[in-house]
């Protein structure tokens, strides 16, 4: 909206609904305590001042008779004063005391799993905002400063429980890259590839959530394990095997975005592993993840204008065939992957070989949604396929679907 128009906005927000929020969190019954506890989150997504910050630490107070779940919306919602603008942020200093809560919050043993864990989520949240030293993220060494070595710290400490453990390491996908250090990624790659943290025996689920941060904060060297994770059968999980294909991909997209040569050679090798995991894999799950993985770094190469991936590489030709064959749902996630690479190409794209393959990609995108003879949520692929590549000649054809009564309902809600 023009500048006028959103002023307006927030003027409304603190006229009205700011002090309507405020009455609330102090006056509301624990009757009411869903209510409440939707309004500490969307408090803090409008408050201004860090001296309103006692609001949300007095719902969290586990000494106070607030229930369970209020406080579990409290702790989430300090992680809701994350502002995305420079100059909407609150000073470090202040997210410091926040942070601070949020760790005494997961460190208090006897207070309830559920509200440690959101704790733990809000932590990451705040990953990217101010801290009391000015530098914008949560990298350095001082544990008791870095919120990142405090989490991972937490990760590895056998008093910490699975459920929480596991919100930790969401956290820790939300840590820059650039901040994670040598032994944080030694600490994910033993927890994910030998199921241990420390000396204790990991669960499966924490082992898919270390592969998953790798993801976020691996490097190079974590290519060949993520890509062994994802076809290992001995001592492994389903959910282990399609999170490592998925973390792959996005390990591989963030380095494939790198500078020249560099990133080109990455992309690649991830495209190589991606392609033998499908091949070899004979679970959907699987496979499935192993498609949108590719289509991701595909989609990398495509935004840094190097079309050679996606063509000799033969990758939007082997998600066209994938998605016109009726194979389980593997036809609709390659046509979420087509969307996914089309998304990436700008139509005015200067780079004629990338608005060839653009244009591949869109007709096999529009065949698949004009095809009416499979299951509704095949063609609600393609659909959504045909909006991530902005198709605007396909308007048309998806609003008389969504018109169409007779038409799968969830078909005509994608």
């Amino acid at each position: 909206p023009a500048a006028t128009g959103e002023d307006k906005r927030r003027e409304s927000i603190q006229k009205h609904a700011y002090p309507t929020l405020k009455a609330l969190i102090k006056n509301a019954k624990e009757a009411d305590w869903r209510l409440l506890g939707s309004a500490c989150v969307a408090f803090a997504k409008v408050v201004r001042e860090p001296s309103e910050f006692e609001l949300l630490y007095a719902r969290l107070d586990p000494q106070s008779e607030t229930r369970r779940a209020v406080r579990a919306k409290a702790a989430l919602a300090l992680g809701c004063l994350r502002r995305e603008q420079g100059d909407e942020r609150f000073a470090g200093g202040e997210l410091d005391r926040v942070r601070e809560r949020l760790f005494e919050t997961i460190e208090t043993s006897s207070e309830a799993t559920e509200v440690r864990e959101a704790a733990a989520i809000a932590l990451g949240l705040l990953a990217d905002q101010p801290r009391s030293d000015g530098a914008p993220a949560l990298g350095g060494m001082g544990v008791r400063r870095d919120a990142g070595s405090r989490i991972f710290r937490l990760i590895r400490d056998p008093e910490t429980s699975s459920p929480v453990r596991v919100s930790l390491l969401i956290a820790a996908t939300m840590l820059p890259a650039r901040d994670a250090t040598d032994s944080q990624r030694h600490i994910l790659r033993t927890l994910a590839g030998k199921g241990l943290y420390g000396e204790t025996k990991a669960r499966a689920v924490e082992r898919a959530y270390a592969a998953h941060a790798l993801g976020s904060l691996g490097d190079v060297r974590d290519l060949s394990l993520l890509a062994e994770l994802a076809k290992r059968t001995r001592d492994s999980s389903d959910m282990l095997r399609r999170t490592s294909a998925f973390a792959l991909g996005r390990v591989g997209a963030r380095l494939a975005s790198g500078p020249g040569t560099t990133g080109h050679v990455v992309a690649l090798r991830v495209n190589r592993q991606l392609t033998e995991i499908l091949d070899a894999s004979r679970e959907d799950k699987v496979a499935n993840a192993a498609i949108i993985a590719m289509a991701q770094v595909a989609a990398a190469e495509a935004r840094a204008e190097r079309p050679a991936l996606l063509e000799a590489g033969g990758v939007v030709e082997r998600l066209i065939a994938i998605a016109s064959k009726r194979k389980g749902n593997r036809q609709g996630y390659g046509a979420l992957g087509l969307g996914l690479v089309a998304h990436a190409i700008s139509p005015e794209t200067s780079v004629a070989a990338l608005g060839k393959l653009r244009g591949q990609v869109v007709d096999a995108l529009r065949k698949g949604f004009a095809e009416k003879r499979g299951a509704p949520m095949t063609r609600a692929a393609f659909a959504v396929g045909l909006g991530l590549a902005a198709d605007g000649r396909s308007a048309r054809e998806l609003l008389a679907v969504v018109a169409d009564k007779r038409a799968a309902g969830k078909l005509r809600a994608y």
